[in-house]
């Protein structure tokens, strides 16, 4: 259909344009420091990886439902 579903950036941030708002709002205000380097959709949730090893999950109404180390 055309949609992303996983973007990887490894070393450098995703495209803020592709990161819903909740989310970059969430990242901006909770880790100041640390830029999202991969995104992913799967079954509703938002799977986000951040520049400092951390993995965040939202659930489909974006808000946080976890925090993995």
């Amino acid at each position: 259909s055309g949609d992303w579903v996983d973007v990887d950036c490894r070393y450098n941030s995703v495209p803020q344009a592709i990161v819903p708002d909740a989310i970059k709002n969430y990242v901006k205000e909770h880790f100041p420091d640390t830029q999202i380097i991969e995104i992913e959709r799967k079954r509703g949730n938002h799977e986000v990886k951040l520049s400092n090893k951390l993995e965040l999950v939202f659930d489909k109404k974006l808000k946080i439902k976890g925090v993995d180390d």
